[in-house]
């Protein structure tokens, strides 16, 4: 017993740390699924990758294959591809998500206590940044990616001074699958062991005690270098194919108020709850106070201490790392054409970074746990409103349950979104592909050409999505494209939400019950299934057909038929003429109307 209390005791801080790791995780256990943006085409991606790289089907090959390019991103897919064999997607997905809960906070501890001067509790600044906004949008890679730079970091803090081939191989793996996870991951390493080995070099000349000359240590970097540039040689290899391999696109700057705005109201923090914003500019501000409260503690001890290298500690690496980061966040475009939320990435790794080295920092106990102890009080009001918007998205994304029993196996399904108070809802239609052996035709990441599989024809997506605006033009082209489609008959055609005040939405539903036939429908979901017959026919057996049935509307209406006897009458025409006439006019007039 008294063993068990002086253990506790000596490790109170990891022992809660490790608690809140657990209650950290629990949001993921809230709900049966875990809806995100780009979650649902991830899943959906694996589940080809597989077929294509393993299977003997042509279904899938008869429209994607992989990319031969050794893109990033393929780090999760893969792994949801294996994780696929032995579990549903909605549970691969949640323990992918579980992994990156699970990691993040490990690392970050692991790489605090690295350079740290004391252990401090200022390691629970790492779980506000666990939520990030990019991780609802649905950016696995982006998310493993920080777990391989916090890895590579760590392991070539620890081992850089005794580099035996051993490790350096190691090493040389951590680097290939940070670049693999993501290239944003790989270039923020990338730049850490640039400013790490600049740091060491000036800190072994001018900083340590035991000062070396500016030639011996010159040597001493010289071949730390040599030996650091094989293990990062073959992913800054693929990053430059990767850079050169596409067309320049045009770039989107943010206004510096807006990127202001941006780190004041702690965007990083928020996803998609307007409730976030008061928890997530309270982090914004404890980190801000934090590192001015640090910064000026260390400017005391140093004119305390009566000397500039006492001003400098090992940690401050992170420091300048962060400000690097501050630096190209206000100066990088938002969007480059391929990426966006660019500056968001960049503030992520900023506080990171910052978090790292206000973690490995002395700072008096009372403020330490002062800010702790509010962050913790904070972190429980935001996991909730995360827990409720999660839970609303999760009832939302459950609507399509029934649909996938409707669904035939080797279908091909048109999806429409018209959803906007559910923007994150865009990709809902993947999630349906990722349970049944089906072509949706809106694979976005397929059309991007940077993740693992590709579409065989540019020409192969059809669909529409809202947001950006969907006007009648596009709903001329989608129809176009419906009738036409090149590369086999679209079965179904699925809608998700509806705009029924809106007159091009109207005529689009219209066009599609020429040629479709209602299945499934609940609250504000559709399923629409081909119909063979009308399919077939040619514009005029079309509304030869449409004639026929309204004809037989009308016949089933006895007042209306006996307007149509009397009016028969008066013109001295058979009443079956008159009914034809009828029918004619009610169908011209409602095309008219929805021109």
């Amino acid at each position: 017993m008294q063993r068990s209390l002086s253990y506790v005791k000596n490790n109170h801080r990891d022992l809660l740390f490790l608690l809140f790791i657990i209650w950290n995780s629990l949001i993921l256990f809230q709900t049966n699924y875990f809806p995100t943006l780009d979650g649902g085409a991830h899943a959906y991606n694996a589940k080809i990758m597989a077929s294509l790289l393993f299977g003997n089907d042509p279904f899938y090959s008869n429209f994607y294959q992989m990319n031969p390019e050794p893109v990033p991103n393929w780090l999760t897919s893969g792994l949801s591809m294996v994780l696929n064999t032995l579990m549903s997607p909605s549970a691969s997905e949640k323990t992918i998500l579980l992994l990156y809960f699970i990691s993040f906070p490990l690392l970050f501890r692991l790489v605090a206590d690295r350079l740290s001067e004391k252990k401090s509790y200022l390691i629970f600044l790492v779980f506000p940044l666990t939520h990030y906004a990019l991780l609802y949008y649905g950016f696995f890679n982006f998310s493993y990616g920080i777990l391989f730079f916090l890895l590579g970091i760590s392991y070539w803090l620890k081992h850089a001074e005794n580099l035996k081939l051993k490790m350096l191989l190691l090493f040389t793996l951590i680097c290939l699958l940070t670049y693999f996870s993501h290239l944003f991951a790989f270039m923020a390493l990338l730049i850490f062991l640039a400013v790490n080995e600049l740091y060491f070099f000036i800190g072994c000349i001018w900083l340590n005690e035991d000062r070396k000359s500016f030639k011996e240590q010159f040597k001493i970097s010289l071949f730390r270098a040599l030996k650091l540039l094989p293990c990062v040689l073959v992913p800054l290899l693929f990053s430059l194919l990767y850079f050169t391999s596409r067309p320049e696109l045009s770039t989107v700057f943010l206004e510096p108020a807006a990127l202001n705005k941006l780190l004041t109201e702690g965007s990083i923090f928020k996803s998609f709850n307007t409730s976030e914003n008061y928890t997530a500019a309270f982090f914004f501000y404890l980190f801000t106070i934090l590192v001015v409260y640090a910064f000026i503690t260390k400017l005391k001890t140093a004119i305390e201490n009566k000397g500039v290298r006492g001003f400098f500690s090992k940690n401050d690496v992170f420091f300048f790392c962060s400000l690097i980061m501050l630096w190209l966040f206000y100066t990088r475009p938002d969007s480059d054409g391929y990426g966006a939320f660019i500056s968001l990435r960049f503030a992520l790794y900023t506080f990171i970074l910052a978090a790292l080295w206000l973690a490995g920092r002395s700072l008096d106990k009372v403020v330490e746990l002062l800010a702790t102890a509010s962050l913790v009080v904070c972190m429980f009001f935001f996991v909730n409103i995360k827990k409720e918007s999660v839970r609303w998205l999760n009832s939302e994304l459950k609507k399509l349950d029934p649909i996938a029993g409707h669904i035939r196996e080797g279908s091909i399904v048109a999806p429409l979104h018209f959803a906007e108070y559910n923007w994150l809802g865009a990709h809902y239609s993947n999630y349906l592909a990722a349970r049944k052996k089906i072509i949706v035709t809106e694979n976005f990441e397929a059309s991007t050409g940077y993740f693992p599989v590709t579409w065989k024809s540019h020409e192969m997506p059809l669909y529409l999505l809202s947001p950006p605006p969907i006007d009648e033009y596009d709903c001329v082209a989608f129809t176009e494209e419906l009738k036409n489609y090149s590369f086999g008959h679209v079965d179904y055609v699925f809608v998700y939400g509806e705009k029924t005040n809106v007159a091009y939405y109207n005529v689009l539903i219209k066009e599609i019950k020429q040629y479709y036939k209602l299945i499934y429908s609940f609250e504000n979901v559709f399923l629409y299934e081909r119909d063979p017959e009308r399919s077939n026919l040619t514009p005029e057996q079309l509304r030869a057909k449409v004639i026929k049935d309204a004809e037989a509307e009308i016949r089933k209406n006895p007042e209306w038929m006996k307007q149509i006897e009397k009016k028969a009458k008066e013109q001295g025409v058979a009443v079956d003429e008159m009914v034809t006439r009828d029918a004619v006019y009610m169908i011209d007039l409602e095309k008219n109307e929805q021109k």
